[in-house]
């Protein structure tokens, strides 16, 4: 089965500028790497200052192991010292290199565990000042919601943006989602008959973009100082490794 894991790392100014990614063309089994680089919820239309310091990547692996095997080799290096979440995608609108084609497209609202929401994708940059008046109620909404653990957004060069939020359950991040000024943001962005593969990206952002949910299975790790993850951020998992 497919993997998805995240991996972020505070390794200050210079790890934002010299990010040293693994290469999907040298690693086993690593079918796509994204790379990441904090950058703090406000809930205020002009947006904080980015957090140069904590990077990271979201890649796709052809299973688990893969995970393991790269983490214990020399290639890791300083990302074997950081935090990551191992996780299966559930559920997911829209398209990603390394996503599965044949994902669920289904909505699921009930879960025994934890879940994790990620929207990532180009914006349009002819669209951003009508974006960032979206998102800022968005945020505003995130940042008040009920049943949400942790959330940070994320951007890489040169337009990639990304919103990543750890909550409860399915059915707290559906709520969330679902309603509120993210329901409305939804549809100013997509057509009301839309196809969920979103061939075409959306009004705001270019393809590819995906909006998807990951069942978390393991987390290893803490990162402290701001907006600080700690490793037992999801509780205990159930993890059989």
């Amino acid at each position: 089965m497919v993997s998805c894991s995240i991996h972020l790392i505070d390794n200050g100014v210079r790890g934002f500028f010299k990010p040293s990614l693994p290469d999907a063309e040298q690693i086993p089994g690593l079918v796509h790497v994204q790379r990441l680089t904090a950058a703090e919820f406000s809930g205020h239309l002009w947006p904080t200052p980015p957090q140069l310091s904590r990077n990271g990547f979201m890649a796709f692996w052809e299973d688990d192991d893969l995970i393991t095997q790269f983490l214990e080799s020399a290639d890791a290096g300083q990302w074997s010292g950081g935090w990551h979440a191992r996780s299966n995608v559930t559920r997911a609108i829209g398209r990603w290199p390394g996503l599965p084609s044949d994902i669920d497209r289904s909505i699921h609202t009930e879960s025994d565990g934890p879940v994790i929401g990620i929207s990532i994708g180009p914006l349009r940059l002819s669209k951003g000042l009508r974006f960032n008046t979206l998102n800022t109620a968005v945020e505003k909404q995130l940042l008040s919601s009920e049943g949400v653990i942790w959330k940070s957004a994320f951007f890489a060069p040169k337009t990639i943006t990304c919103s990543m939020s750890f909550w409860e359950s399915a059915a707290s991040l559906h709520k969330f989602a679902r309603t509120g000024a993210h329901v409305k943001a939804m549809q100013a962005s997509v057509d009301k008959d839309v196809d969920p593969s979103l061939p075409d990206g959306t009004k705001f952002f270019a393809p590819d973009l995906v909006f998807m949910s990951l069942k978390p299975y393991r987390v290893q790790g803490s990162l402290s100082g701001k907006n600080p993850l700690p490793e037992s951020v999801f509780g205990s998992l159930d993890w059989s490794g």
